[in-house]
């Protein structure tokens, strides 16, 4: 998208900047004699357009930019995956496309190890983010180990489990642990305090959609166990809930009441969606975009080539 012209019309002390798309995009003089607007946003994601094309203008804003990888599946070094697929290489290749995105927080939804969890594949994924100087944070799958993870990535266990809130440009999002497939009632419970402490639209990431979304072989041999008691604290929020998985190795939105489920591709491969045996679609790899402003989200997937080990 491009602005093709600033055009200006002023009433009072509003003032609408009109770009190509028909998006309006509102801002209001704080004051007659400051000449630093404050910039209302009415289509997520945009304004880190409109902040390049207009440096000269003060933003004061609650948009953040969210990129999620996830299921990597990254094996021991010198240990090649059974697909023959190079995930190291995979993962290694999105992070400058990842960065190119200027997020705010990039998220790992788990499955970072390949099949059985280990501490120097967590050390090694770790210094490739630290690497990056932005702000980042990791969940469990059920090919990590929760206390493994936890440690290596500094992370707070709790009975085995590894689940917190981050702070990002003033909007609490909330991480869950299901790498066991379930959760234990401690979790469940601290989920429900922090709900009630929230308003407006919230943000949940973990790595098992939390019910069936109609993908035969992964719901019936993958589910997630605890569906009916998570959706109950889920279904008790007054607003709605977006919760950002993976697992499936499949791009899918499910609804479910107030619960909006995105499920994100994996670094490794994507299933067969309508088979009920595993049968691998394609090797295309994806990341996820997040653009959240507390009223509005909009969210993408980007699909680009995997790579192979040379043979």
């Amino acid at each position: 998208m491009e602005i093709a012209e600033e055009t200006t019309y002023k009433t009072g002390a509003q003032h609408l900047l009109i770009i190509n798309d028909s998006t309006i995009i509102k801002y209001w003089y704080q004051d007659c004699l400051d000449e630093n607007p404050e910039l209302l946003l009415f289509y997520p994601g945009k304004w880190r357009l409109i902040k390049q094309m207009f440096p000269y203008l003060a933003f004061k804003t609650s948009a953040m930019r969210i990129v999620q990888l996830t299921d990597l599946h990254l094996p021991p070094i010198g240990i090649k995956t059974e697909l023959g697929i190079d995930t190291r290489r995979n993962f290694l290749d999105m992070l400058p496309r990842a960065v190119a995105l200027q997020p705010d927080l990039i998220v790992l939804s788990g499955d970072l190890c390949y099949d059985t969890a280990d501490t120097p594949t967590y050390t090694w994924v770790r210094a490739q983010m630290d690497a990056l100087g932005l702000r980042y944070t990791v969940i469990a799958g059920n090919h990590d180990d929760s206390s493994l993870l936890g440690t290596a990535f500094g992370l707070l266990v709790q009975q085995k489990e590894v689940y917190f809130t981050q702070q990002v440009d003033h909007h609490t999002i909330l991480f869950l642990d299901s790498a066991v497939a379930t959760i234990s009632d401690g979790q469940l419970a601290w989920l429900e305090e922090q709900l009630s402490t929230l308003k407006g639209p919230v943000l949940l990431f973990m790595h098992h959609p939390p019910f069936p979304v109609g993908m035969p072989f992964m719901d019936d041999t993958w589910p997630f166990h605890r569906s009916e008691d998570l959706m109950a604290v889920l279904a008790r929020h007054a607003t709605p809930v977006y919760v950002f998985c993976g697992h499936y190795h499949t791009e899918r939105v499910a609804y479910v009441g107030n619960v909006c489920v995105h499920i994100t591709p994996s670094l490794y491969f994507q299933l067969d969606s309508e088979s009920a045996q595993p049968a691998v679609e394609h090797t295309r790899i994806a990341l996820r975009t997040i653009d959240f402003e507390g009223r509005g989200l909009a969210t993408a997937v980007k699909y680009f080539e995997g790579n192979h080990h040379n043979t």
